[in-house]
């Protein structure tokens, strides 16, 4: 089943259609993008407000740090005065405002004096509780009569005790009811430098819920209403919260449920955490009461300039997605649609395009048509060129078994030469073995001669040495004899002398004695003769059968190099036999190269015209194929599948399209076909080989029809099908 192909209209519209799209897509990352980055901003926003809220409470505690010891500088707080001093006291309420309860106690603890009206003008109901009230063992009290305050040098604070934010015990009681706030202590001094006295200043906690205030109608005056902001204390508990919009009013909310009570870090609130740890920066986390995120923005206000680091609060400003990024996403709305309009106006706009395309593609269509019918036609006169080249290649055939023939005889030869030229291997081989075995019997036989000479040598040491052996031998023998008969001698004149020959006696006996020695001397000398007789008998025969083996050896060296000889003559013998083997396949390989060149001629001659031929007719083939190849992807390119492929064609379709030119272009081409086929026959006729025609005239034939043909289509197209259409990977390579 074939897929359906879209016409080209329809992918015009789908492509114009997917960059609008891609576009679209951009634009929305880039949106997206654009979110993030606002939201980034809306978080630095929070962590800023949250950095002001805490500059401004340290401002303002800094001021209350200082009022405390400004108030105790009073003439009034020095003297016993109670009416001045409650005078005066009334008038520091009136003034600041912020203060519940203005109270000076002496050195036992007790109350001296105290304001009895109220910021707002009103009288105190309870203050008779005041002084039933002793402060001798407060904290507060304890470290302003010591002096041990609360001072935190580098912050500029100094002189004053300070209670963190909490339940007031003394305002709660002159005024009846729950009072938060912290406190403000101080020592009054005498002018001797001696604190007598001290006094207590206990602050509502509207001096921060008033920079709170203000700071929310800054935010609202920039439409960012709905943002709550929250105070911690160094424990995570809450002691501000101030949420206008959750409770509909800009008043701030004292919820006994809510300060001191309610701690955020214990409820596991990252700000809170964050903060508590000194850090400051922001998140995007859950508020659990309203159910909703938000981001939240913190501080610490330890490092703030002013503020009493020891106390740890935080400040949280936090606020919903809605509230902090509704204007940007307000600016993001319009983008939408203009998108939209930007779609429809790509549709438009994609089908005017595809429309305009479709109607010159269809014109281009019917042209490449006709020029397909042309084309054919010159094919088919071709195909007529291609038969008649056939006969060439059959007497072609022919000659190339006569070759094949001559090829035999010379492969025969060729296999006698290397019979014989093995044999005279062979013979080499065992003319150099033999030649080895000389060369080893030789060298034997000088070494049997060097050690005759050698034998010869010792023999005639030998010889000398019993000459020399002999001649001693006659010494000791006369000396013998001499001696023998001189002690003979002596002995009978001895005898003659009587007493007076025995030391004679003595003398002849010596000699007899010395010539003993020298018979056993003799004895020796001749067991040594013996014993070169011997050895110079050994060296006899050893000289005897060397000279047996040199002369066995020289025999045999003379056999063997008459075997020498004898293999050489006949190696001559065969190499004469090699010679001649060559001479004859000399003779084959001449006559085998006389033929190869005429038949290399005649197939030169008719492989260049056939390869030409063949050539023209197969390009003309081609282009015919595909150019109604084109036609028809063209067709489905412009029209998609439902278009339908008409192969007959009304008479005069395309009067208004093809000119004169292209009729004229026509009749030469099959004028220049009809001259080369009348050659080939004629040729066929005569009996003449196709080979031998005029060269020069069939190639200019075949270039002029080459030419005639490719001027009807000057452009090859890659299609292998007649289901080719604009979807193939060829037919995309053309166009």
């Amino acid at each position: 089943m074939k897929r359906k192909r879209l016409s080209l209209k329809a992918k015009t519209m789908y492509m114009f259609l997917s960059m609008i799209l891609l576009a679209v897509a951009v634009a929305g990352l880039m949106v997206f993008a654009l979110n993030g980055v606002l939201k980034d901003l809306a978080l630095g926003n929070m962590v800023t407000a949250a950095q002001a809220l805490s500059r401004g409470t340290a401002a303002q505690f800094f001021e209350r740090y200082g009022d405390v010891q400004a108030f105790a500088q009073h003439g009034a707080m020095q003297t016993k005065d109670e009416s001045a001093i409650v005078k005066a006291l009334n008038k520091y309420i009136e003034l600041y405002v912020i203060y519940d309860i203005i109270a000076l106690y002496n050195t036992d603890g007790e109350l001296v004096a105290v304001n009895n009206t109220s910021s707002e003008g009103s009288n105190i109901p309870y203050l008779d509780k005041l002084k039933a009230l002793n402060q001798k063992t407060s904290k507060w009290f304890v470290g302003s009569l010591r002096e041990n305050y609360t001072d935190d040098k580098p912050h500029g604070l100094v002189g004053s005790y300070v209670e963190d934010f909490h339940l007031d015990p003394i305002s709660s009681a002159a005024y009846g009811q729950p009072r938060y706030g912290t406190s403000f202590s101080h020592g009054v001094k005498n002018a001797d430098g001696k604190v007598i006295a001290v006094l207590t200043a206990r602050a509502n906690f509207h001096w921060v819920e008033r920079e709170f205030q203000s700071y929310y109608a800054n935010l609202k005056a920039i439409d960012l209403e709905g943002v709550e902001m929250t105070m911690i204390n160094s424990s995570g508990q809450v002691i501000l919260e101030y949420d206008p919009s959750f409770n509909n009013s800009t008043q701030v909310q004292h919820r006994d449920d809510t300060l001191l009570r309610l701690n955020l870090v214990e409820d596991g609130f990252s700000a809170a955490v964050e903060a508590r740890q000194g850090r400051t920066g922001s998140v995007i986390s859950m508020n659990k009461k309203k159910q909703v995120q938000q981001f939240v923005g913190f501080t610490n206000m330890k490092d703030q300039t002013g503020f009493l680091g020891s106390l740890g609060w935080s400040v949280l400003v936090r606020a919903e997605e809605n509230v902090v990024l509704g204007k940007g996403q307000r600016a993001v709305r319009p983008y939408y649609f203009i998108a939209a309009i930007l779609i429809v106006l790509a549709l438009l706009g994609a089908f005017w395009v595809s429309t305009v395309m479709s109607r010159q593609m269809v014109s281009v269509t019917e042209r490449l048509q006709t020029g397909a019918d042309e084309a054919s036609q010159t094919a088919e006169k071709l195909q007529e060129c291609s038969k008649e080249l056939a006969v060439c290649s059959n007497e072609q055939a022919a000659a190339v078994q006569e070759t094949v023939a001559a090829m035999e005889e010379m492969n025969s030869m060729i296999g006698q030469a290397s019979t014989f030229i093995g044999e005279s291997l062979s013979s080499t081989k065992r003319v150099s073995d033999k030649t080895e075995e000389g060369t080893q019997i030789m060298s034997q036989m000088v070494e049997a001669m060097a050690s005759i000479q050698e034998a010869n040598s010792q023999l005639q040491n030998m010889a000398n040495i019993i000459s020399e052996i002999s001649a001693k031998t006659n010494v000791i023998n006369d000396i013998v004899f001499k001696t023998q008969l001189l002690s003979f001698n002596a002995s009978i004149e001895a005898a003659r002398a009587g007493q007076h020959g025995r030391g004679f006696a003595v003398v002849a006996e010596e000699v007899g004695n010395l010539a003993q020695m020298s018979g056993a001397a003799a004895k020796e000398i001749k067991v040594l003769l013996d014993d070169s007789q011997k050895q110079v008998m050994h060296i006899v025969e050893i000289t005897r059968t060397r000279s047996q083996d040199g002369q066995e050896v020289s025999k045999r060296a003379q056999k063997t190099f008459d075997d020498i000889a004898f293999e050489i003559r006949a190696v001559t013998q065969q190499i004469e036999n090699v010679n001649i083997a060559a001479q004859e396949q000399e003779s084959g390989v001449q006559q085998t190269t006389t033929s190869m060149k005429r038949l290399d001629d005649s197939t030169t001659r008719s492989a260049r015209m056939g390869e030409q031929v063949s050539a023209a007719a197969t390009t003309l083939s081609e282009q015919s194929r595909r150019m109604n190849q084109i036609m028809r992807a063209t067709l489905i390119l412009v029209q998609g599948s439902s278009a339908e492929i008409r192969r007959e064609r009304n008479d005069g379709m395309f009067d208004d399209i093809i000119n004169s030119g292209s009729q004229k272009s026509k009749g030469n081409k099959r004028n220049f076909t009809n001259s080369l086929v009348a050659k080939l026959k004629d040729a066929k006729n005569s009996g003449t080989s196709t080979a031998e025609l005029d060269d020069d005239n069939m190639l200019n034939v075949v270039d002029k029809i080459k030419a005639k043909g490719s001027a009807s289509n000057s452009e090859k197209v890659s299609t292998s099908d007649v289901d080719a259409s604009a979807d193939d990977e060829s037919f995309k390579k053309t166009v």
